[in-house]
């Protein structure tokens, strides 16, 4: 994840400047977040494929219980 530093308007104290960049480039961390949060939760999961599964469709099938 790269970190982009974006120009802030300077204040003249040192201290308040540094906060305002980091306070910058950690909003841009969390749009970056949730736009990867959003692209996940597009995708579903695959089913997962019992290996019982043509077990149970053979007694179905043939009424073995």
């Amino acid at each position: 994840m790269t970190i982009l530093k974006k120009e802030v308007k300077k204040t003249g104290y040192a201290d308040i400047d540094n906060l305002l960049v980091e306070t910058h480039s950690l909003l841009l961390q969390g749009d970056q977040l949730k736009k990867d949060i959003d692209r996940t939760a597009q995708y579903r999961p695959l089913k997962l494929n019992s290996p019982n599964k043509k077990y149970k469709r053979t007694i179905k099938k043939f009424h073995l219980i």
